[in-house]
Order: C-alpha cells, then structure tokens, then sequence
C-alpha cells in the first residue's frame, strides 16, 4: 500500500473510527495465496470422513498436513495483509498460527499419542477462543469483508469446541456425525472469503 492509501486510511479512520476493507495485500505470489486456499478447503471437506466412516484414516503425517497448513498459511496471509490497518490483530494471528501448529504435531502423535491428544486438546482451546476474539474484534473495527470474515470466524467458534461437545453429549458419538454437517460449510465459507480478501487488486483495497 502507498503512503497516500495509508494517509487516507488513517483520516478515515479518525473521522468514523471504522475502516472498510475489500482488500488485502499480503505482498506474496498468488499461487501462494491459492496453495492456502486450496489445502484449507480440503482440510474442510476431510471433516466428512467421519460421515464415511473412514476415521480408521484420520492420522499421520499425510492427514497432519491437510488439516493444518493451508489454515496455517491463510492465518499467515491475513497477519501479513492487515500489517497496515489501525489494528492488525497480529497477537491473535500468531496465536491462531502457532495453535494450528500444535494440531498439526496432534495429528502426527509426537512425541507420543497421550501427548498428542493433550496438544490437540490445549490447541482446540486456543483456537476456539482465538476465533471468538478476532470474530467480535472484526465485526467491531471494520466493515466489508472482514466483517463478514469475523461473522465467519465467529460461527467457526461454535464449531470447534461447542458443537461437538453437543453432538458427543445428545447422540453419545464422539465421531461427531452432525457437526461435522454444520461446521464444514461455515469453514468453506471462511475459506472463500479470505481468498477473496487476499487475491483482490491492491489499489482497491481500502473504502
């Protein structure tokens, strides 16, 4: 972004105190936006393997990378792009970061199974409030599409921790069936909109 985009963005910010992003540039190649977006929506549409009964396979380092690093990319794609914004929310971008790090150390089972399911556990926990705060904050600091990504994350929240909870709690499944019919279409939807977030045209970024 040049000096005038960030000059004016910070007299807008001054008059109403509520930025409108369309746009983020996280100066990086897009195919690198792309690999994000593409291996966090098949993270997403691995959730339904539990619907398949195919959870035998949920493990190892194959599984461990599809479910965790094209989340770990967009996290660090969206840290990079809002540098430049009154507030980055960049402590949340690290924590979400490293959270989603962990999970991918849980899957693998390092350094041993009992701790994997601890680390897995400790990151659910990270995330989930991660989410509710960066949700509440966007919604309450911008406007346009990260508002909407915030609504997002928001609902993806719910996903992570209370949603299964409910499921394990009236259908005695710890698979989780019918959450996983909620929570992968609100990740979907969380998936698009950072992409278009992060592959829009630079000079339009900010209203």
């Amino acid at each position: 972004m040049n000096k005038t985009d960030l000059k004016t963005l910070r007299q807008n910010y001054g008059e109403k105190r509520i930025v409108r992003v369309q746009h983020l540039d996280a100066r990086v190649p897009a195919w690198i936006i792309w690999t994000g977006i593409v291996l966090a929506a098949l993270a997403a549409l691995t959730e339904w393997t539990t619907l398949l009964d195919f959870q035998d396979y949920a493990h190892g380092v194959p599984y461990a990378f599809v479910q965790t690093v094209g989340h770990i990319i967009l996290f660090w794609l969206l840290l990079r792009g809002m540098k430049t914004l009154p507030h980055s929310l960049t402590i949340l971008w690290w924590v979400l970061i490293i959270s989603t790090f962990l999970c991918l150390l849980g899957y693998m089972d390092l350094p041993n199974h009992a701790a994997a399911r601890m680390e897995r556990s400790v990151a659910g926990v990270l995330i989930f409030f991660s989410c509710i705060m960066a949700g509440i904050l966007l919604i309450v600091w911008f406007e346009g599409r990260l508002r909407t990504l915030g609504i997002l994350f928001l609902l993806e929240a719910m996903g992570t921790l209370p949603i299964p909870f409910l499921s394990l709690a009236l259908f005695l499944d710890e698979r989780c069936y019918y959450s996983n019919l909620i929570t992968a279409p609100i990740t979907l939807g969380l998936i698009w909109v950072a992409g278009k977030l992060l592959l829009g045209k630079p000079a339009a970024s900010y209203q």
